[in-house]
């Protein structure tokens, strides 16, 4: 997922279920520069090595990352 969305400047994230990240290691500026404001508290990271600069930029992003 490492740049996946990087730089969408209008992107709306609109989905209401679960994406499945089990199997991704890096999350790195993800992201980055974009608008999008996704719930990530049921997410699952847990593979997750790299998330660096994954909201860098982001002007609306305030993610729950309690879990």
């Amino acid at each position: 997922m490492v740049n996946a969305f990087y730089g969408c400047s209008n992107l709306s994230i609109t989905a209401v279920d679960n994406p499945n990240f089990s199997a991704v290691t890096d999350m790195g500026s993800m992201l980055r520069e974009t608008s999008a404001n996704p719930n990530t508290s049921s997410w699952d990271t847990s593979s997750v090595t790299d998330m660096s600069f994954m909201f860098f930029h982001n002007t609306s992003a305030n993610p729950d990352t309690s879990s």
